[in-house]
């Protein structure tokens, strides 16, 4: 019998959710890449790439979804924690910098 998957709770901190209000008058599709990113790092908290020298902070690169492009999503994970928490959010391609 299958091990059933232990879904973490995603927790979103304010920087986030900042971001994600900015970009939502920008892209469509901006809260079905949140979605999906809960959806992954709930089930794979590991998903992302280790911060170089800080095993905690990950960096996790979503796909893109219709006219919205891929992001970065920085967030935390400490082993043996029940959560994961989304710290900000970045398109791929800034065309600001």
């Amino acid at each position: 019998m299958d091990t059933p998957i232990k879904i973490l709770e995603v927790i979103e901190e304010d920087e986030f959710q900042v971001n994600i209000d900015f970009y939502e008058k920008i892209y469509d599709n901006i809260f079905d890449v949140k979605a999906n990113t809960s959806w992954v790092l709930g089930r794979n908290p590991l998903a992302g790439i280790a911060v170089h020298g800080d095993e905690k902070h990950r960096i996790y690169q979503t796909i893109p979804i219709g006219n919205t492009p891929s992001f970065w999503v920085l967030y935390r994970f400490i082993t043996g924690e029940e959560c994961v928490y989304l710290i900000s959010i970045e398109p791929v391609d800034r065309k600001d910098e």
